[in-house]
Order: structure tokens, then C-alpha cells, then sequence
């Protein structure tokens, strides 16, 4: 093997509230095309070749407790499921399983070890695609692989007659070196997107190349129609929406095994100049001629003949550039500025024996004097590509949660106070944040001195601790949002508590005076006709008086009894107007 490729790309899948992980893997047909390999059941352990066991144990012994869960799973929380890519039911072969890239007269076949897929339940996945390259044996042949091969959209939009910054054609095959699984052919998107512009229909801004759509869906065809678009027109309960997390390219992983470039970069090389020094040094050479040795100065402009053979594309620190940042021409054209992000970019623990290791937001890069050793291959392909696939993940988590804290703020009316629904949104909002920092935000995900610095290197170059500082800004905006309207409608709910008590007191009040009128009212008609009883008590024996047959006793009893009765009736009232 010349070179390894691994393709890292990230994108969102749970756009919607109504996204679920049921939906999604039914668009994956989990257990039929992809493969689990989390650490959460045993038996996916006993599945291992001796080769991935032996891998993985090196991983699992690098990394710490938290960063191994969610890189496998080892808790089986499901903050990630890890899966791997089954053609046609079955374990892709590695010999009839080709990645092909074609640009112009070009055509790089790579051999395809494995397609990975990791999903986060906060929402975002990344497909990864492990690559070796056998026939390609420049440095123009690997940064061409890198350039065109990880290009899943149009950078921007060419003129007739210009070349697009991406490959002509991608195709993949599975388990078969004849048929195409899938292809994409970008002149014919490109055709398609101009008749669009010139007949004024709508076009789509976003695109994920067809390979990796048919990889995750494959067409609809064993899933009972569930697919995945990239185009958010398009989205229903069956089509899903996928949204790329970086921008039209994938991340690049590459080792390349090169004992004269290795060489060169050590300092050791023809020239004595390494890719560093290059940048500062007035580029000379000597030539033996008739008359004895010439030097050649092509630091002021002499003996430009030779400075077409050695242009500043041609230095050791400009082809380290290209291969670090991608690049098909040198864009950085300062020489101090080139300087400045070589230094920032590369990692030189083990430059003296060979291997140099580069990290920028674009790629991880390994250079290596072109040995076997898998002391050098093996942690590049499963510790340090699991770190960028690691740090990936916490970009594109900080990037969802960014999108969905500025969606809740845009549902916020200028002129009305956000509502209670509003609140409830911030506050699930800032929960899923707690879980992301807890579980993926890790600080720290190695002990290792070597991976403490590489971890490093990835959190600066992909600007992690930057975005999460802007994100941490959002979510104390939203809380203090949601803490005033919380106060507010505490002081609205004291308010209507009041009001509510006040009116509950006058009703109370207003109970009570009636309930008196009305005690008032029947002690009146109970006094009346306690009178009317006692004066009739009184008057019956006075009419008897007069009469023959009364006897003058009975007269005056029944004179007291009415009497009694009118002082009852008296007294009584006086103790109730006491009461």
C-alpha cells in the first residue's frame, strides 16, 4: 500500500421534531445491509477477526472510560451505534470492492476495506470510508485522490468551457469489479443545473452525491420506501432529510508511505532543506560546468531557466502545504504566512524517525518512510482517525445545537412575550446541551502524551473550543430570556393570585353580609309573630275577663305566659345584635 484514504462525512440527520431514530433506521435497514458493531452486546465482540480484535484492543486500552463509549458504545447508552456496510446482506470483499475517481484522462481505483457508519442520538452521524490506494505511487496521484475523491457537491458553479473543482465521475463497487453499486456523474449535475438556471425552475442549493445516498438508503428498494434526500423540499415521513455538516467535502484522513519525501521532510534530502528552513532560505544550487562549479542564485531572479525548474510550487514546505490544506496550486503565496501554518499544523514528535504528522481543518495527514511498521499504520487507522472522527462529532453536535438555539430565537415576536411553549423549548434545548458536554464535550480523551497533543491540535484547527464558546453565548442569552419571562410570569401568576384571593375575599365578604341580611329577616318575621303570639296569648284571657264564665286565675296565667314570651323574643334579639 502506497497510501490509506479514509473519507470522513458528517451530516445531520434529525432535522425535524418528528425525525425519530425509528424512522432512520428503517431508511438503514438495520440487520439486513448494516451490521452493528457497538460494544454494548458481548456477542458482537466474538464477530472480530484476530486483526480488528487486535485493533480494537489497542484502541480500547488508548482511549478513557468516557471517550470509549462514545466512540464504542461500551456502556450501551446509545450515545452512538456504531454499524458496518453489508452489500447485499454480506461483508463486503475487500478484493472486488473498488472506489474509482475520474477527472479528465485520470482514473484512481482504490481498494474499499470497509464503510462505517457512526450515529450520535443528538442527531448527527458520520459515514466513513476506509480506503487503500496500490497503484498510484506520486504525491500528485494522492493529493489528486484527496482533492477529487472527498468532493460530494459543487464548491461553486463554472462557466461553459471551465473545469469544476471536482472529480468527473465517482463510482463505487461492492462484492463486483464490473457492475457500479452507484455512481455519480458530475458533468450530467452540472448539465442538469444549468438547463434549470436557463429555464428559471428551482434548483437545489444542497446536494450529497448519489454513492452515498443509495450507501444509506440504496434506493428505497428493502425498506419499504424509506429514503434519504438532501434537498429539504423534499422531505416527508419517508424521505428523509440529510444535511451535510461541514460544506461540500469530506474530511480526509491519509498515510502516505514515501522514503524520499520522508527524507526530504527531515532536512536529509538532496537539497539539505527542510520544510521548514525552505521558506526562509535564498533557494540555491550548484551545477558543474567547464569552466567548475556555478552557483545558481534564484533568490534574486538570476538563472531563471532554473527557476522554472524550481518554483516555489516545487519546494519541500509548498508540496507539504498542498498535501496538508489539499491543494491542487499553492494558494498561500506568502512565505512567512506559509511558515506561520506549517508550524501550526504539524506535529514533529517522530520527525527524526521518519514520520511526520500534520492536522488541519481540512485533513490528518501522516508521512512515514515508507515501512510497514504497524507501530506506525495501525494508531493511525484506528487511534488518531478515531480522534478526527471524535473531534468531527463535536463540531457538527456544536453546530446542530447552534442551528436549533437560533431557531428557537427566531420563533421569538418583537412585539408579544415569548410564551410559555417557547420556554418549555429553551429548556429541552439547553438539557440536550448538559448531555452533549457530558458525554461527547470531553476535554480529555487519552492519557497519552502523543494523543493529548494531536487531540489538541484537532480542537484549535476545527475551531471546537471557539464554536462552543459562541454556543455556551446562545444558550446564557436564551436562559436569561427564559429567567426574565419566567420572573414575569411569576409576577403575573402573584398578580393573578391576588386579584383571584382579593376576589374570592369580597365574594366571601359580600356571602356573609347577605347570609346576615338574610338571619336579619327571619329573626324579624320570628319576632312578629312571637308579638302576634303573645299578644294573642294576651288578649284571649282580657276578652275572658269580661266575660261571666271567666274566672279571674286563668286571666292572669295566661296574661304572664304572653308576657314571658314577649321578653324571650326581647332578650333573644338583644344576644344575636351582641353576637
Amino acid at each position: 500500500v502506497y497510501s490509506y484514504h479514509t473519507f470522513l462525512f458528517p451530516f445531520i440527520w434529525k432535522n425535524t421534531k418528528s425525525q425519530t431514530w425509528e424512522n432512520f433506521s428503517k431508511v438503514l435497514s438495520i440487520g439486513t445491509r448494516w451490521k452493528e458493531t457497538s460494544w454494548k452486546k458481548e456477542e458482537v465482540l466474538e464477530e472480530r477477526t484476530r486483526e480488528e480484535w487486535f485493533q480494537d484492543y489497542a484502541a480500547f486500552q488508548y482511549f478513557t472510560e468516557p471517550a470509549n463509549n462514545v466512540i464504542f458504545n461500551t456502556r450501551g447508552d446509545n450515545v452512538v451505534r456504531c454499524f458496518e456496510f453489508m452489500p447485499d446482506g454480506n461483508l463486503l470483499d475487500q478484493k472486488t470492492s473498488i472506489y474509482v475517481i475520474e477527472k479528465n484522462e485520470n482514473k484512481y481505483c482504490l481498494q474499499i476495506n470497509k464503510v462505517r457508519l457512526q450515529i450520535y442520538d443528538i442527531g448527527i452521524a458520520i459515514l466513513v470510508f476506509e480506503l487503500e490506494n496500490h497503484e498510484h505511487k506520486t504525491l500528485d496521484d494522492v493529493n489528486a485522490i484527496n482533492e477529487y475523491g472527498r468532493r460530494i457537491n459543487f464548491p461553486f458553479l463554472t462557466p461553459p468551457g471551465y473545469q469544476p473543482l471536482c472529480a468527473d465521475k465517482i463510482s463505487v463497487y461492492f462484492n463486483d469489479t464490473e457492475n457500479a453499486f452507484s455512481e455519480q456523474n458530475y458533468n450530467d449535475v452540472l448539465d442538469k443545473i444549468e438547463r434549470g438556471i436557463l429555464t428559471k425552475k428551482k434548483i437545489s442549493l444542497s446536494y450529497v452525491m448519489k454513492p452515498i445516498q443509495k450507501i444509506l438508503d440504496n434506493g428505497g428498494i428493502d425498506n419499504g420506501g424509506y429514503t434519504v434526500t438532501s434537498n429539504k423540499d423534499r422531505a416527508n415521513d419517508k424521505n428523509i432529510y440529510i444535511k451535510p455538516c461541514v460544506d461540500d467535502r469530506m474530511f480526509v484522513c491519509c498515510l502516505i508511505r514515501d522514503k524520499l519525501f520522508s527524507k526530504e521532510l527531515q532536512g536529509g534530502g538532496a537539497d539539505q532543506i527542510s520544510y521548514i528552513s525552505d521558506v526562509n532560505m535564498r533557494m540555491t544550487k550548484s551545477k558543474e560546468t567547464d569552466e567548475g562549479t556555478v552557483v545558481l542564485d534564484c533568490g534574486n531572479g538570476e538563472h531563471k531557466d532554473y527557476m522554472l525548474h524550481w518554483s516555489d510550487e516545487k519546494t519541500i514546505s509548498s508540496r507539504l502545504y498542498k498535501l496538508l490544506f489539499i491543494e491542487n496550486e499553492l494558494t498561500c503565496q506568502e512565505g512567512s504566512m506559509k511558515k506561520e501554518l506549517l508550524i501550526k499544523s504539524v506535529y514533529r514528535r517522530w520527525l527524526n524517525s521518519g514520520t511526520i504528522y500534520g492536522v488541519t481543518h481540512h485533513s490528518l495527514l501522516c508521512v512515514n518512510n515508507g515501512c510497514v511498521d504497524i507501530q506506525v499504520t495501525n494508531p493511525f487507522l484506528t487511534e488518531y482517525v478515531q480522534i478526527a472522527i471524535l473531534a468531527l462529532a463535536q463540531r457538527s453536535a456544536i453546530l446542530l445545537l447552534s442551528t436549533e438555539a437560533a431557531i428557537v430565537a427566531n420563533g421569538f415576536s418583537d412585539d408579544e412575550y415569548i410564551t410559555q411553549e417557547q420556554i418549555g423549548e429553551i429548556e429541552t434545548l439547553q438539557a440536550k446541551y448538559v448531555k452533549v458536554q457530558n458525554q461527547l464535550l470531553l476535554s480529555e480523551v487519552t492519557v497519552q502524551e502523543q494523543g493529548v497533543e494531536i487531540y489538541e491540535m484537532f480542537r484549535q484547527q476545527l475551531y471546537i473550543q471557539q464554536n462552543k464558546q459562541e454556543l455556551d453565548e446562545q444558550m446564557n442569552n436564551l436562559r436569561d430570556v427564559a429567567n426574565i419571562n419566567n420572573e414575569r410570569l411569576e409576577r403575573e401568576s402573584d398578580k393573578r393570585k391576588a386579584e383571584y384571593d382579593e376576589a374570592m375575599l369580597k365574594m366571601e365578604q359580600e356571602r356573609e353580609l347577605k347570609q346576615q341580611k338574610s338571619e336579619r329577616a327571619e329573626e324579624k318575621r320570628f319576632t312578629i309573630l312571637a308579638l302576634i303570639l303573645g299578644l294573642i296569648s294576651i288578649c284571649e284571657p282580657l276578652a275572658m275577663l269580661f266575660n261571666d264564665d271567666g274566672k279571674a286565675a286563668n286571666v292572669a296565667w295566661s296574661v304572664l305566659s304572653g308576657l314571658v314570651i314577649i321578653a324571650a323574643v326581647m332578650y333573644y334579639k338583644k344576644s344575636k345584635k351582641q353576637e
